[in-house]
């Protein structure tokens, strides 16, 4: 699970209407790359920006 404040980001980023619209499979599959990236961040959600959140999106979508 993401913190809110993460997933209150990536809402932000991407948009709820694009989430909503994701199967079950891609919802999984984001979320676990966006555990990634706060991990390679070292947890920090100010050193993930906009763009990194775009990317993960464009690689799942």
């Amino acid at each position: 699970m993401l913190s809110a404040a993460f997933y209150e980001r990536i809402i932000g980023a991407i948009g709820e209407e694009n989430l909503s619209g994701l199967s079950a499979s891609q919802e999984a599959t984001l979320i676990r790359k966006y555990k990634a990236l706060l991990n390679k961040k070292g947890g920090d959600l100010d050193e993930i920006t906009y763009d990194d959140l775009f990317e993960v999106w464009a690689q799942v979508k």
